[in-house]
């Protein structure tokens, strides 16, 4: 076990997680106890405040949106609007519709009987008491913004169906379908299961078994309905493997702010019950019902059983409670009770927040309990200490789950941040013909790299790891060597990079895209920098793998329809189950300039892509973190050579653990980062035998010398005789001699695999890096401080030259290098690729 205390706990996230140090993502869970619990009351906090309905990846992102958005529309932190905090409860709210958070929010799911895709949401802002809501609104996809503008551009306080989809056109807003391949083959699947389960009652034919049209039974003499009370109280649009509270039965997100001054506003987004009856509207945009806020009290959210809680009122009931003086957790207790005194196997929740800081959630017949997330800005106020029973990576985040010194409740602690995305499941590619630089920022590396030249000489003082993995030697240090300029060039790097953190909006390089031109500009005062927009088949999915082959064609290794998130390996790494192999192809092999897809290959053999690279003989190599294996495939996509037992975990010899890239050499040898669960680096002969492994999971702070925290991505400098790992949770680039024998390098003696040789660090958290003809090129994401932005970097080891640009590329995942010395680079979200044209030489300013 490893304790922790919250106020500066490090929270370990995967692809698209940060750490943040002026703010804190809290996720409570609050459990069933006899079918009802309320959480514990956390109080007071900083303000801003943010709290939100549940606490997976995608929701905790929004409330982090929502908070981001109104600290950077504050001045000093000390000011207070109502557009500042409904502006931030929209873009919270938004983020959640676009990312479509876990398919309940947003387009592409909960089809309705026609098949058809329906949203609503609702607005409050407690200065003033104003709405605005929409409901079953068809053809728009920023149900959040629309109820806004009907605050903002009407006296009325709810449109609804087709008429808001007129009045959102005639605010401008884009009509596009709702509808997703997912979302249409979910009304198959309904209609073929005899439209099971829907939300129809004394009707004929009998709905328990026959899809309609529907006519009315007549009601008995006395008036009770034909159905029992059982029947009555169960929420029937709810499959039993999709249980509401499931990971695909999130329903509402709904979002409460609290401002430096004690304002409050609120807000909700849904798309609804799935299998609806059409013109169905559910609690979400109803006030009093999905949100309610008093500017003298509070505010309080609420998502379940839509049909159910309305008649409730209990957004309304909750604060009510507030404002007699009960907290948070009392009041969304009462809101429950009220329900479940009436309908026992009601599900649902309530969050509420007063203006005084304090939050709570009650909820009742949730499966596994329920998580919210809180943002706020002095998270050293919540001092809860904590250990850590169980880590689990992964491309969306990171779950880690914790459990109090009590053992009674239970929280999941999450720092993450995903910028804010324009296309969600549009893949693109973005071609630059010129790039932006920024100064010498990663210059020390540089200079650290060079020195292994010198080891011949001497070598320095560092632990090794060898042939034998238990083997740990030190050298004695010569300071004849060059390594005197270490220091000096890693102060340089340090202060490149501090210099370059986040200052003022104006001073930062952004990627502005200007939709209706098809240009991309980096700022007025660099140029515009012309792009094309190339759009690719929308069944590639998250591009994890990127790779030029001997053609110079593009290889994309996606994931297609998978997404890596909380659910998909259990505690001991094994993959869920239900997660075969992916039916569809993984392979995408696409024309490098026009985007034009030329080949697919990959049915049915990978469960989760990861790394991806192809050697000097056009062999495809590329590793698995569901099957926790490497495999090897020609050059016309034949396996080859798999190493790993499949679906099976380990740290011995024999098996990785989600392993995450490869390099490998002209001589065959090949490296295997065996990164997310064993954090070591593997060498195999070209027979796949292993040769020597070296590396282990922290064991300081700070960490030492060999030591990584998901080493994800390595490159082979194969005439210096160097691998370097990008060790992306420690924030720095590790150099260990490759000890590879019979190549051509510039080395006067051989020096044993795993010697390290010199490092890097705190340069942000490294996703990829990839070598060619000494240019190293690498993608970051957010530093741990939140301070440093993603970018790119290029270093040019022939002329000592480093340069990064592109910053605010958040989300790259991989990068790939071209012939002539084009940049490609892979973001998750949004799903696209980025094209690079760059200068062949490394001085370009």
């Amino acid at each position: 076990m490893r304790k922790v205390i919250s106020n500066g706990v490090e929270r370990v996230g995967g692809d698209h997680t940060f750490f943040a140090s002026a703010h804190h993502v809290l996720g409570k869970k609050c459990f069933s106890e006899d079918n009802l619990q309320n959480s514990n009351n956390l109080n007071p906090i900083g303000f801003p405040l943010v709290v939100s309905t549940w606490d997976s990846f995608d929701f905790q992102a929004a409330a982090q949106k929502a908070f981001d958005i109104f600290r950077q529309g504050t001045v000093g932190w000390n000011t207070s609007s109502s557009y500042r905090r409904l502006n931030a409860i929209v873009e919270g709210l938004s983020e959640c519709e676009k990312r479509r958070c876990d398919r309940t929010v947003g387009f592409g799911g909960s089809p309705d009987e026609r098949g058809e895709t329906t949203l609503d949401a609702l607005v409050m802002d407690g200065p003033g008491h104003k709405s605005g809501a929409v409901a079953e609104l068809r053809r728009i996809k920023s149900a959040a913004k629309v109820a806004w503008a009907v605050m903002n551009y009407t006296e009325h306080s709810l449109l609804v169906g087709e008429k808001a989809t007129e009045f959102a056109l005639a605010m401008d807003f884009e009509e596009e379908s709702l509808s997703t391949e997912e979302s249409l083959e979910m009304h198959r699947n309904w209609l073929k299961a005899k439209c099971q389960p829907n939300f129809w009652r004394n009707v004929q034919p009998d709905p328990h078994s026959q899809c309609g049209p529907y006519k009315p039974n007549w009601m008995e003499a006395d008036g009770a309905d034909f159905l029992s009370p059982k029947q009555l109280v169960n929420s029937i649009g709810f499959e039993e493997e999709e249980a509401f509270g499931g990971s695909k039965n999130h329903d509402t997100i709904g979002i409460i702010l609290v401002d430096f001054e004690g304002n409050v506003a609120a807000g909700t987004s849904s798309n609804g019950a799935k299998n609806k009856i059409v013109g169905r509207v559910g609690d979400a945009p109803i006030v009093g019902a999905g949100a309610f806020v008093d500017n003298e009290v509070g505010g309080a959210v609420a998502t379940g059983d839509g049909d159910v809680m309305m008649r409730f009122v209990p957004s309304f009931l909750a604060v009510e409670q507030m404002r007699y003086g009960k907290s948070p957790s009392e009041a969304t207790r009462e809101a429950i009770g009220r329900i479940k005194r009436n309908y026992p196997n009601f599900m649902g929740a309530v969050v509420a927040a007063n203006v005084g800081g304090e939050f709570g959630a009650a909820c009742s017949g949730i499966k596994g309990g329920f998580g919210y997330s809180v943002v706020n800005a002095n998270h050293e106020k919540v001092g809860r200490e904590i250990d850590i029973r169980h880590v689990s990576f992964f491309d969306a985040g990171e779950s880690v789950r914790w459990h109090s010194a009590s053992g009674i409740h239970s929280a999941v602690c999450l720092a993450i941040l995903f910028a804010a995305s324009s296309s969600f499941f549009n893949l693109q590619i973005i071609e630059f013909s010129g790039m932006l630089f920024n100064g010498d920022s990663l210059y020390a590396f540089l200079i650290a790299s060079f020195s292994l030249v010198c080891l011949s000489i001497g070598v320095v003082s560092a632990p090794s790891y060898f042939d034998d993995p238990s083997l740990i030697t030190d050298y004695e240090s010569d300071e004849s060597g060059a390594f005197p300029n270490l220091q000096s060039a890693l102060a340089q790097l340090q202060a490149q990079q501090e210099a370059n953190a986040i200052g003022p909006r104006d001073d930062r390089q952004q990627l502005i895209l200007d939709a209706d031109a098809g240009e991309l500009s980096q700022g007025a005062e660099e140029g515009k920098q012309l792009a094309r927009l190339l759009q690719l088949p929308p069944q590639i999915g998250h591009v994890v793998g990127l790779a030029l082959d001997p053609q110079n064609r593009l290889v994309l290794f996606h994931r297609s329809g998978r997404v890596w998130d909380e659910h998909s390996f259990n505690e001991n790494n094994r993959l869920n189950r239900s997660l075969g192999a992916i039916p569809n192809a993984t392979i995408a092999v696409v024309d490098s300039k026009s985007g034009r897809l030329l080949e697919s290959h990959g049915q049915n053999l990978f469960y989760m892509p990861h790394g991806l690279i192809i050697d000097s003989n056009g062999n495809l190599w590329v590793t698995d973190v569901g099957s926790h294996q490497v495999h090897k495939l020609d050059k016309f996509f034949r396996p080859t050579m798999s190493l790993g037992e499949k679906l099976t975990p380990g740290s011995d010899a024999e098996h990785f653990c989600k392993p995450t890239d490869i390099a490998v050499s002209t001589n065959g040898d090949f490296f295997v980062a065996d990164g997310y669960c064993n954090s070591r680096i593997m060498k195999f002969d070209r027979n796949g035998k292993l040769i020597s492994q070296f590396g282990h999971q922290n064991s300081a702070n700070p960490p030492k010398s060999g030591e990584f925290f998901v080493p994800h991505s390595i490159a082979l400098i194969e005439d210096l005789n160097l691998v370097c790992v990008a060790d992306r949770e420690n924030e720095r680039i590790q150099c260990f001699s490759a000890g590879l024998e019979g190549t051509t390098h510039n080395r006067r003696a051989y020096v044993p695999t795993g010697t390290f040789v010199t490092k890097a660090e705190n340069i942000g958290r490294i996703y990829a890096i990839r070598e060619k003809e000494h240019f190293l090129v690498g993608v970051t994401s957010w530093d741990r401080n939140g301070q440093l932005e993603p970018q790119v970097f290029v270093m040019d080891m022939n002329t000592g030259k480093a340069n990064s640009f592109a910053k605010g590329l958040a989300n790259a995942h991989a990068v790939a290098l071209s012939a002539s010395g084009d940049i490609f680079v892979s973001q998750l979200e949004p799903r696209q690729i980025v094209k690079f044209s760059i200068p062949s030489t490394g001085d370009a300013q």
